[in-house]
């Protein structure tokens, strides 16, 4: 069945730099996701960036509803209502996206040195070591490990510019705090 939204996703996974096996499996949650009568109703634009999203985090792309918004002008929380749904009907488990990724990803942006990188990896992993309780979102815990470590190393970069490179607020005090008193020493 051809989805006439398909250009959209087309470009979406282009300017969002997804893998190419992305878009095949977006277009097959449309197909199964319009042969279900409770979808009926949605929008397609809508259907089809919920279907990207749930594709994204089904296969542990770090991508963020602020960006799937800023690429796709659309706003996210119809995106939301449509993937939240899709989860339910499709009896979908998510799991969580590694840290790892969404830093892979911010340091690939910053195009930090090999140093950075291994040091940030090597500090994401020894946070998951301790098992500590440190609550926070994966994608602004990689953001303020990555933050940490470019302020240790001496790379000049501000709160401000990994905040835009990591699509969340620039307050990484709490993350910076933690690192220092409970994993570096």
């Amino acid at each position: 069945m051809r989805y006439h939204g398909e250009k959209e996703i087309e470009l979406a996974c282009k300017n969002l730099e997804l893998p190419t096996y992305i878009k095949r499996i977006v277009l097959d949650y449309l197909d199964k996701s319009r042969k279900k009568r409770c979808f009926f109703y949605y929008d397609d634009n809508f259907l089809g960036l919920g279907c990207l999203y749930l594709a994204c985090k089904l296969h542990q792309e770090p991508l963020t509803h602020i960006e799937v918004e800023k690429e796709t002008a659309h706003d996210f929380t119809g995106i939301t209502d449509v993937y939240k749904k899709l989860v339910r009907e499709f009896d979908i488990f998510i799991k969580p996206i590694p840290p790892e990724k969404y830093a892979k990803k911010y340091m690939k942006k910053l195009n930090l040195s090999f140093d950075i990188q291994k040091q940030v990896l090597y500090l994401i992993n020894k946070v998951r070591e301790q098992r500590t309780n440190f609550v926070c979102k994966p994608s602004k815990f990689a953001a303020g490990v990555v933050y940490f470590c470019c302020l240790t190393s001496g790379e000049p970069i501000s709160q401000r510019k990994m905040g835009d490179v990591a699509n969340t607020n620039e307050h990484f005090k709490p993350i910076v705090d933690y690192l220092i008193n409970n994993v570096v020493n």
